[in-house]
């Protein structure tokens, strides 16, 4: 049976309503066209379900405008593959997503970016990740992080952090957290600081650390 998009102009396309979008079948979807996906409109975007977005090839993706991408609910936007995410996405796109989106990314896709993709969210965007999402972030990736980025973190996001993450900050960015940060971390992530790290601390954020976490320090940490 063929596609209802092949007998479908664009004129037709754009008067489509949000009654008649979410009836459209998977079939009918990975046919349509780039000249039909350009006149969706962002109402019209979405009403498809996420059965119908996952279907969309990752070419189909890319021909999204930032305008469509920004229009996903997070629900729509946690439902695309990671292979949707990696190759259908561009930076531009990325950048456009509310922080209510990056908060819906899943730690899978968030590992599908690519650094380059991780280097252009905002600092807003960085914050608004999950916990689950944030360790997703290689080491490469948080190296990558400016220090108004590690400073925006969360106290949960810090916690979450694996001690390959923390060992990766650099002396920077261990000098850019706050002191309610430096008290969330914990004896594992104190252990996984360099003796440079430890040394760059200052007297406020050794103050701030837990009894637990001053007694992760090594005598070459204390030296």
């Amino acid at each position: 049976m063929a596609s209802i998009f092949t007998g479908l102009n664009t004129q037709n396309v754009a008067a489509m309503t949000t009654t008649q979008i979410p009836n459209l079948t998977t079939a009918d979807i990975v046919e349509i066209s780039s000249e039909q996906i350009a006149v969706l409109t962002t109402t019209q975007i979405q009403a498809l379900g996420t059965g119908d977005l996952i279907a969309l090839t990752t070419d189909q993706i890319s021909q999204l405008s930032t305008d469509q991408i920004a229009s996903l609910s997070t629900t729509q936007l946690a439902a695309l593959t990671t292979t949707q995410v990696a190759q259908g996405l561009t930076t531009d796109d990325i950048v456009a997503l509310s922080t209510a989106q990056v908060s819906a990314l899943t730690s899978a896709q968030i590992r599908s970016l690519t650094t380059s993709d991780v280097a252009v969210l905002s600092t807003d965007q960085i914050a608004a990740l999950s916990a689950q999402a944030i360790t997703a972030l290689t080491t490469a990736e948080m190296a990558a992080l400016n220090t108004a980025d590690i400073a925006a973190l969360t106290t949960t996001q810090v916690l979450a952090l694996t001690t390959a993450q923390i060992s990766s900050l650099g002396t920077d960015n261990v000098v850019a957290l706050s002191t309610a940060q430096v008290a969330a971390l914990t004896s594992a992530q104190i252990r996984s600081l360099t003796t440079s790290d430890v040394a760059v601390l200052s007297t406020d954020q050794i103050a701030a650390l837990s009894t637990q976490a001053i007694t992760a320090l090594t005598t070459a940490d204390m030296a």
